[in-house]
């Protein structure tokens, strides 16, 4: 029995080719493109997930001023973690991170990375970590001593086993190996390849931090709470603490400070502050491919339902014959069922194909196999579920519809369903053209938004070209930092020379303090950002001055200052020439102004513009940024690697183009962008699919009427009028219930963006005429057909 109903599905499905291949194809992209956005978001959303993860939380600080600006960071108070594990059981373990940048010498060969950290001991505890070699319990308990991961040690040592080597850092001083651990998961947000002892971060640090450590912001610490305890308990008694011990001072500065815990299996999807170790995830995306895989799945179920409900006429006799010859009603369902469960098999190992194919174009979001493996297994359930459950779902449908022809009615060519059918395929092509008028408004709006961040002025040059400085700092940095800028400024090409200690585009938190005029009061300082720089620096990157004349080369380190115009109004002037020889209280130190800048955009146009201020430091840049001919860039990076390979002789030369480093901002949005143009057509190309069954569906259900019409004098034209009727109805439906929805999302997604567009009529009425003007092409060639056919072949059958 179940041979014969394979050769019957087979026959069918060589019958019609045309159908059959359609049907695959829809069924294929549409499995496919689900495929991998569910396992991309899947992957996403598997982040931190290691054993104890629900106990882990990492401290959010949040500092409010007096004029109501806050600043939200990943920094805590320095001893936030260790005041926090002394004064609440329910803390079992607290670790301080501080990310640096490594180089590592062993052998006369240096080995760079930018993932290192000072831990304490307890991080191996907090993040449930065994080391491969050396002791857990006591590793970077002791000075000068540091852990490996493995990956990291290999490249540093070769096959040499670590433990016990020494190795210089920084070229200043001697770090002991004294453990490897496993390298950390793709999908967490730590990424470090070496954790190097905090004893080393406090033995060199100021002493201001040590007598009023819960003034300075700067670890970020993870907490691990006892098993049972419950985060809100433990979060309701955290304030107490901070006004034992740091309320007085809060109290003199007009500052509040709280202390918020975040899940660390939150972070990467939802967390975007100040200082986060690594690029996060965008939870929001996430968000929206998992709905955009959801509806190419719904519309290429649809479509799958449209086209085999449309051809169902052509098997009408079957159906009708196979009654009179004694089936049931349930033998033919099982049969159709099994067709359609014949043609989705078909289907999925053509979409593994194409993902396959797909890896090499989508990187993005296509997933290599070893990321697959680390994807939990609960996923792969949930994914095999819903498409199990969607197959039987659709397959039912049709099954259940063809199979309740009546006999009599089929065998005089004139079959009836259920009665519902015309119905339900409205419904269905409704949906389908919400869904496809909603993808298409949101890329209209994605397109305009990112066109306007792209024109909006970021009041500065990008067009520069950085070069980062050496990271050995040894007895001979500062003499050869100073040659090697003396010597860019002499290459051909090369117009000016700053020296910076950050570029815009950078997230990692600025320096910051508490600052006032010598003339406030105490209470109404602000907190500004503080970049290090030197006399060249509003030059070089093109600023527009306000009032003053900058740094001069022989200013005094510290002592003198450059605001932007948002910096000027917080501390207390309207005037950017009444704030020009003011002195400004920073640090327990003063810096007098001397030039006032307009605001450009440092961090992203995402963000409102923040208070700044530039520090003259010349001695302390980590950066130097190049304005150059723009013919001669490319020469002038050759020429700057022969210098730095000279001057710093093994060291790695590291440099960027700023305008590409500020465009990786846009990362998310043009994912978002690419994604929307591929899925809106996608999503189109299968609605059309479904409407060629609905127009095929519609002629053939329609042809008696169609002939009568004409035989009464009806020309093709006013046919044709009445088949297009229907569809244009049809759009016009789903236009009223698709815009409110594509507005409400619309508008969620610019509140992100400090400029935005203005959603006008226009981007919801031309996809409107857009997937009209589609959809009148897609159903033309039944239309067409049905239209012109001669009225005699329609009616006489009667």
């Amino acid at each position: 029995m179940i041979s014969n109903f394979f050769r019957i599905a087979l026959r069918n499905f060589q019958r019609r080719k045309f159908y059959f291949f359609l049907n695959l194809l829809g069924l294929s992209i549409g499995f496919a493109a689900f495929g991998a956005l569910f396992l991309f978001t899947a992957y996403e959303a598997s982040y931190d997930n290691f054993p104890g993860a629900h106990q882990v939380f990492r401290i959010k600080g949040i500092r409010v001023n007096q004029d109501g600006s806050s600043r939200e960071s990943v920094y805590a108070p320095f001893a936030a973690g260790p005041d926090l594990k002394a004064s609440f059981p329910e803390v079992e373990h607290e670790t301080r991170i501080i990310k640096t940048v490594g180089m590592f010498r062993y052998a006369d060969r240096w080995t760079k990375s930018e993932e290192v950290a000072y831990v304490n001991e307890d991080f191996f505890r907090v993040f449930a970590i065994s080391l491969l070699k050396g002791r857990t319990d006591d590793a970077l308990s002791e000075i000068n001593t540091m852990v490996m991961s493995s990956t990291f040690a290999k490249k540093v040592f070769g096959d040499e086993d670590p433990i016990g080597k020494q190795v210089n850092y920084k070229g200043r001083l001697y770090y002991e190996v004294v453990g490897v651990f496993p390298d950390f998961p793709k999908n967490s947000h730590l990424k470090f390849d070496a954790l190097l002892s905090f004893k080393n971060y406090e033995a060199v640090m100021r002493k201001d931090i040590v007598l009023e450590p819960w003034r300075w912001d700067i670890p970020v610490t993870y907490l691990r709470l006892g098993i049972d305890v419950d985060p809100t308990v433990l979060q309701e008694k955290i304030p107490r603490l901070i006004d034992e011990k740091t309320g007085e001072y809060l109290r003199q500065v007009s500052q509040q400070f709280r202390i918020e815990l975040q899940p660390v299996a939150s972070i990467h999807l939802y967390s975007n502050l100040e200082g986060e170790l690594g690029i996060n995830g965008d939870g929001k995306l996430v968000m929206y491919l998992k709905n955009i895989a959801l509806i190419i799945l719904l519309l290429a179920f649809i479509n799958y339902v449209s086209l085999s409900t449309a051809k169902s006429i052509e098997r009408s006799r079957e159906v009708g014959v196979r009654k009179v010859l004694g089936s049931a009603r349930a033998q033919l369902v099982i049969q159709f069922l099994g067709e359609s469960l014949m043609l989705h098999s078909v289907a999925l190992i053509f979409a593994i194909i194409i993902v396959i194919i797909g890896r090499s174009y989508w990187p993005e979001f296509i997933l290599p196999v070893e990321e697959l493996l680390e994807i939990p297994t609960i996923y792969w359930i949930l994914l095999i579920t819903i498409l199990f459950l969607g197959i039987v779902v659709t397959g039912l449908y049709p099954s259940w519809m063809i199979s309740g022809y009546d006999p009599v009615s089929v065998l005089k060519r004139a079959p009836r369903g259920t009665g519902r059918g015309v119905n339900v395929r409205k419904v269905l092509a409704i949906t389908q053209f919400v869904t496809s008028l909603v993808l298409i408004v949101w890329i209209f709006v994605v397109v305009e938004q990112l066109r306007l961040m792209r024109n909006t002025p970021l009041g500065f040059e990008t067009n520069r070209l950085v070069i980062r400085d050496s990271e050995v700092y040894d007895s001979l940095f500062d003499r050869n930092s100073t040659q090697y800028r003396k010597e860019l400024t002499r290459l051909s090409g090369v117009r000016q020379v700053s020296y910076v200690g950050m570029i815009p585009g950078d997230h990692n938190l600025a320096y910051s303090s508490n600052v006032r005029t010598l003339s406030a009061a105490a209470e109404s300082a602000i907190t500004l950002e503080f970049i290090m720089v030197d006399q060249n620096f509003d030059s070089t990157y093109g600023l527009k001055s306000l009032a003053g004349t900058g740094f001069k080369e022989e200013s005094t380190s510290w002592k003198e200052i450059i605001l932007n115009k948002s910096a000027m109004r917080a501390v207390g002037f309207t005037d950017p020439e009444d704030a020009i020889g003011e002195r400004i209280l920073f640090y327990n130190d003063t810096a007098k102004i001397v030039r006032v800048v307009e605001d450009f955009h440092f961090h992203s146009p995402r963000e409102p513009i923040k208070p700044m201020a530039f520090l003259f430091v010349p001695h302390l840049g980590y950066y130097f940024t190049l304005d150059t001919e723009p013919t001669a860039t490319p020469s002038v990076i050759q020429e700057a690697e022969k210098l730095f390979s000279t001057i710093y002789p093994g060291q790695p030369f590291v440099y960027k183009m700023l305008d590409d480093h500020f465009a990786t901002q846009y990362t998310s949005e043009l994912l978002l962008e690419r994604l929307l143009y591929f899925f809106s057509g996608l999503s189109i190309w299968i609605t059309c699919l479904g409407l060629i069954g609905m127009a095929t569906y519609a002629a053939q259900s329609r042809k008696k009427e169609i002939g009568i019409r004409k035989t009464l004098g009806a020309t093709s034209a006013e046919v044709l009028v009445l088949l297009w009727k229907d569809h244009f109805i049809v759009v016009l439906i789903s236009a009223l219930i698709a815009t409110p929805i594509a507005w409400y999302i619309a508008r969620e997604w610019l509140l992100d963006f400090a400029t935005r567009i203005e959603l006008s009529v226009m981007l919801f009425l031309i996809p409107v005429i857009v997937l009209l003007l589609i959809t009148m092409l897609a159903v033309s060639f039944q239309t067409i057909k049905a239209a012109v056919s001669n009225p005699v072949d329609s009616i006489r059958y009667e």
